[in-house]
Formats: C-alpha cells, sequence, structure tokens
C-alpha cells in the first residue's frame, strides 16, 4: 500500500509512505483527521480497498435480522443468516430495528459491514470510537478472523484504540511518519534485564496494554488536556 505526498500551503502534510502489510497483522496509523481523510481519499482503488468511515450509517428502519440477511444476499454469501447472528452475537436483538439499538449497539451492527466486503484489504477509521466494552471485544475478535485472510489499516487519533487490535503501529503528524516502538512483554522484561546489568538508563517511556508494552520517546507524547475528552464521552 503507497501513499503519494501531499502539501498543503507550503506545508508537507502527508509524506512518501509505503506499508509492507501481511496476513495475520494489523497495521494502526495515529494521526489526526486531516491526514485521516488525506489517506483514505488516495484509496480510489475499490476493487482492492473497502473503507469504513467514521460516522458511517445504517438502514435505520431494518431490523438486524434483516440487515444480515440483506447483506448475504447483495454480497451473494453462503452463509445463514441464523448462523451468522450467533457469530456476531446478536441472537437478543435480532428482531430489534436499527433505530431502536443503543448508539454502541447500532455502531457494532453498522460495522459489521466489513465482515461482507469482497476487497483484500479493510481500512477503517476510528472503528473502536463509539463503542462500548463488550461491543469492542466482539469486533476485534471478528477482526482478528478476517486478518487471516484479508489486510487491515486502522486509522485513529487515540493510542488506546490503535492497541487494542493492532501490533504494528506508526504516528503520522508534523514530525513525519515513524513507527511505534513495540514489544511482548516478555522481550521487553529481557530488555530491562539487560540494562539492569550493563547500567543503562532507559530513557523510553512505556505503557502496558492488553499483554503488549509500548515504547516511545517523551516528545511523541501529547499532553493537551482536551485530546482525549471527546473519545471519553462515548465509552
Amino acid at each position: 500500500m503507497q501513499f503519494q505526498p501531499m502539501y498543503y500551503d507550503g506545508e508537507l502534510l502527508l509524506p512518501m509512505i509505503e506499508l509492507n502489510m501481511t496476513l495475520n497483522q494489523s497495521v494502526a496509523i495515529i494521526t489526526d483527521l486531516k491526514r485521516k481523510q488525506l489517506l483514505m481519499n488516495q484509496l480510489v482503488d475499490h476493487s482492492q480497498y473497502y473503507i469504513f468511515r467514521a460516522g458511517q450509517s445504517e438502514y435505520m428502519r431494518l431490523t438486524v435480522e434483516e440487515l444480515i440477511t440483506f447483506l448475504i444476499q447483495v454480497t451473494e454469501r453462503n452463509e445463514r443468516a441464523e448462523l451468522l447472528m450467533d457469530y456476531f452475537v446478536l441472537k437478543e436483538e435480532r428482531k430489534v430495528r436499527i433505530k431502536d439499538l443503543s448508539s454502541s449497539k447500532r455502531m457494532y451492527v453498522t460495522l459489521l459491514r466489513v465482515f461482507f466486503a469482497h476487497q483484500p484489504t479493510l481500512v477503517l477509521e476510528e472503528p473502536y470510537f463509539y463503542l462500548e466494552e463488550q461491543d469492542r471485544r466482539q469486533f476485534k475478535r471478528i477482526l482478528d478472523d478476517l486478518s487471516q485472510e484479508k489486510q487491515i489499516l486502522i486509522l485513529t487519533s487515540n493510542l488506546e484504540d490503535a492497541l487494542i487490535s493492532c501490533d504494528t503501529i506508526y504516528r503520522l503528524n508534523e514530525s513525519g511518519f515513524h513507527p511505534l516502538d513495540i514489544r511482548d512483554i516478555e522481550e521487553d522484561k529481557q530488555e530491562l534485564r539487560k540494562q539492569d546489568e550493563t547500567n543503562i538508563t532507559f530513557q523510553k517511556i512505556s505503557t502496558k496494554r492488553n499483554d503488549k508494552v509500548i515504547l516511545f520517546n517523551p516528545p511523541e507524547i501529547d499532553f493537551s488536556p482536551h485530546k482525549y475528552e471527546r473519545h471519553r464521552e462515548y465509552r
């Protein structure tokens, strides 16, 4: 996957980016709204990329079961609606209209469109933003399954959301495009032991999430108090 550089008023907003994506590996890019839009706008080959944009809506008058049945029909899938309702853990909501679902469940059901996408690469903007914890877990399970046969790119402004289901994470900002250093817990323990043995000062800051440790330099941290206010409102 390749992105061309883009400028605005003489400022480089998007450098040349080339992602070598593979199966069984979900990739996240942490960036701002403008850069997310610039990235998605370059993915114009709809035979290769399925793009899910934040705030995407659904057919509100359909019940959950009617929507799943419709998606099976239009994508010519062989699955039975009843079995997929079990897989999506939506049996209790099957007769509920989309408009009557909670905001989290409504977004979860809308996100299920990625399951029916035929394109080899799925690009999702802020997939976890509106989801409560239970729906996050369910959708992460689905993305993990999809990653066995598809490439998955998540675009988000939130580090926590990137850590939910991505092992490879990049940051894109005014400083450029660079990877964040993520390590398994055991690997990190070994690294810390080596540093203790050689008396080396540990310069990076670490945070732990889902049995992963992510390491980053202090300049990469955004301490703006308002940055995550909007995110917390929907958790």
